[in-house]
């Protein structure tokens, strides 16, 4: 269940969670998509928010493409909540939590 979350750590500083990731996503996302999706940013938040990501990565990890990884920052939280609730209605319908594997499905 907590796999998304170990894999983004492992790119970036816990900070990334703090706030949403939605921009620097948009931010990072190649010119044509932005245009395909019709969303326009100005060449100073497009910076700043670029930067903002970019230092949130550990000191020493190379991130060949970052706005991949931010989509994956996007997803982290929302898979834990789905595991969460997966298992709280398997707690509270009396089954035995063995009946879960780690990623809090039915085994």
């Amino acid at each position: 269940m907590f796999d998304g979350i170990a894999d983004v750590l492992d790119v970036f500083l816990p900070r990334v969670f703090e706030r949403s990731a939605a921009d620097m996503v948009i931010a990072t996302a190649p010119k044509q998509w932005r245009k395909d999706h019709d969303i326009s940013m100005g060449r100073s938040e497009l910076n700043r928010l670029v930067k903002q990501a970019q230092d949130l990565v550990r000191p020493g990890v190379y991130v060949p493409d970052l706005h991949r990884a931010l989509i994956r920052v996007q997803g982290a939280p929302q898979r834990v909540v789905r595991g969460l609730r997966r298992r709280l209605v398997a707690h509270s319908a009396g089954k035995d939590r063995r009946d879960f594997g780690p990623d809090g499905r039915r085994a």
